[in-house]
């Protein structure tokens, strides 16, 4: 969503603080209308990136390298934390054993 809204605003309007704090308010309004509001400060730092770093390409090609390294990036926090809880629970079957 942070991506999308990020080139939309990007293509349309020229960067400055009004701009970015409408779109940071929009993004906003958008995740809790679609009861997504955990997903708000993904989204967020996702727009910040799109619209407050220069960039030499246009803002949907931009938005959509965005999009794929924010999901990547919660893919691999969500393997990690898989296999880090593993010890944890071998810890635990061991400490119950007589």
């Amino acid at each position: 969503m942070g991506a999308a809204l990020g080139a939309l605003v990007a293509t349309f309007f020229s960067p400055n603080w009004m701009v970015y704090g409408a779109g940071i308010f929009v993004c906003g309004i958008a995740c809790s209308l679609l009861r997504l509001a955990a997903a708000y400060r993904f989204a967020a730092i996702t727009l910040s990136i799109a619209l407050l770093v220069a960039h030499q390409r246009p803002a949907w090609i931009v938005a959509s390298h965005l999009f794929v390294e924010v999901s990547l990036g919660i893919a691999v926090a969500l393997v990690v934390t898989l296999f880090w809880q593993l010890p944890e629970a071998r810890w635990d079957s061991e400490m119950t054993l007589p």
